[in-house]
């Protein structure tokens, strides 16, 4: 229940960072159809804004377990079931990987070791770490609590075949 809420309002975020770069957009195109002044930074906002509300919109997708599945051999209920944890595990595993490294190279450029901001308004690329790093996070909380449901479902099913609806 805590999670499913957790990874609706990562989405949520997200989407309030897609309808702020759309707002930012339309500012930026009446300003240049009517002053022939639009936001030549706009792009630099886009940038970041993207990354953050990619990030943000991936737990919830996981959670409502909305990525593409392609089912080549009908297997039985169990199978699949256990199939669905192996992958979730190793889901699991790649995503605290990104974390991890996204986590470092983030850290590298908030310490200085290379500052690289953008070019127009400065903005450092650092900036964009704490939401994604977060959503980073929830995203591997979502796929081990999804793992560990999965594990359980494929202990209590029973082994006949079911059709899958799409």
């Amino acid at each position: 229940f805590l999670l499913a809420h957790g990874a609706r309002a990562f989405a949520l975020f997200g989407g309030g960072v897609l309808l702020g770069m759309v707002g930012l957009a339309t500012i930026s195109v009446v300003g240049d159809i009517f002053w022939a002044r639009p936001l030549s930074w706009l792009v630099e906002i886009v940038e970041l804004g993207s990354a953050i509300a990619m990030f943000a919109f991936l737990p919830y997708a996981t959670w409502q377990r909305a990525h593409i599945v392609v089912e080549a051999i009908p297997y039985p209920r169990r199978m699949r079931a256990w199939l669905d944890a192996i992958a979730l595990a190793g889901f699991a595993v790649l995503v605290a990987v990104l974390l991890w490294r996204m986590g470092v190279g983030y850290w590298r450029q908030f310490v200085a070791e290379w500052q690289e901001t953008t070019f127009i308004l400065a903005i450092p690329l650092w900036v964009a770490a704490p939401p994604i790093l977060l959503s980073l996070g929830m995203w591997v909380v979502v796929c081990l609590a999804l793992c560990w449901d999965t594990g359980v479902r494929a202990l209590n099913t029973k082994a006949g075949h079911q059709k899958r609806e799409c």
